[in-house]
C-alpha cells in the first residue's frame, strides 16, 4: 500500500468531471457521542467540497459539531486496484452570494445523487429544504493499493 502525495489526493477529489462526485461524509454529534456517515454528492474547488443535505440527522450533526468533518472518496477499479482519500476540515453553512452561486449546481447533483429519492417523492418541497455546505478542507490523506494475484509458486 502506498501513501498518496497531496497532488494525487487532490486529483481524486477533483474527479467529479468524470462522473465521480460521490463520497461519504463523516460527522459527529457531541450530545449523542456518536459518529454518523452518509453518502453525498459533492463539487470540489479550491480546497473546498460543496455538498447539500436535507433536514434530518446529517443537518443536526453538522450544525452541532462543524469541526472535524470528513469526506471519504474512493476510486475502485476492482478488488486489487483502488485509491481512497480522506479530506478533513470544518463545514460552513452557505448563505448570501456563495449560496446563490452554488444552489443550482447543488440541486442538479442532489437530484442525481444520494438524495434523488427525496426529490422524486416531493420535488416541490425538496429544493426549498436543501441546505448547502462548504467543507473547508484542512487536511487530505490518501492511499493506493494494487495487488498482483499472479504470485509464482516455488
Amino acid at each position: 500500500m502506498k501513501l498518496l502525495d497531496h497532488a494525487a489526493a487532490v486529483e481524486v477529489l477533483a474527479r467529479e468531471d468524470r462522473g465521480r462526485g460521490y463520497g461519504r461524509l463523516g460527522c459527529f454529534s457531541p450530545s449523542r457521542d456518536e459518529v454518523y456517515v452518509v453518502p453525498v454528492s459533492y463539487r470540489f474547488q479550491d480546497s473546498t467540497a460543496y455538498f447539500a443535505c436535507l433536514p434530518g440527522q446529517t443537518l443536526d450533526y453538522l450544525r452541532a459539531h462543524p469541526a472535524g468533518v470528513c469526506l471519504e472518496v474512493d476510486d475502485i477499479d476492482d478488488e486489487s486496484d483502488w485509491v481512497s482519500v480522506i479530506a478533513t476540515g470544518r463545514v460552513e453553512e452557505l448563505s448570501g452570494m456563495e449560496y446563490e452561486a452554488e444552489r443550482q449546481l447543488a440541486v442538479s447533483r442532489a437530484a442525481d445523487g444520494p438524495l434523488r429519492d427525496r426529490f422524486r417523492e416531493r420535488p416541490s418541497q425538496a429544493k426549498p429544504d436543501l441546505v448547502l455546505w462548504a467543507l473547508r478542507i484542512e487536511r487530505i490523506s490518501g492511499r493506493r493499493d494494487q495487488w498482483d494475484w499472479d504470485v509464482e509458486s516455488s
